[in-house]
């Protein structure tokens, strides 16, 4: 009987070590993906910005 709970306590602990892992995984992807989109902007608005300082504007 002991053995029950601790195969069940053992089961429970890797499952949410594996959604908790899932979960920081998939956070990282979005951060890379916000990281990239922020860092295009950043050039768009430095190429814009070189043109409006070269005509004067």
């Amino acid at each position: 009987m002991t053995m029950t709970y601790l195969f069940l306590a053992y089961t429970a602990f890797w499952l949410l070590l594996a959604g908790y892992l899932w979960s920081m995984a998939a956070r990282q992807r979005r951060l890379a993906q916000e990281v990239a989109d922020l860092s295009a902007a950043l050039k768009r608005y430095e190429a814009q910005d070189r043109v409006t300082r070269r005509h004067g504007l």
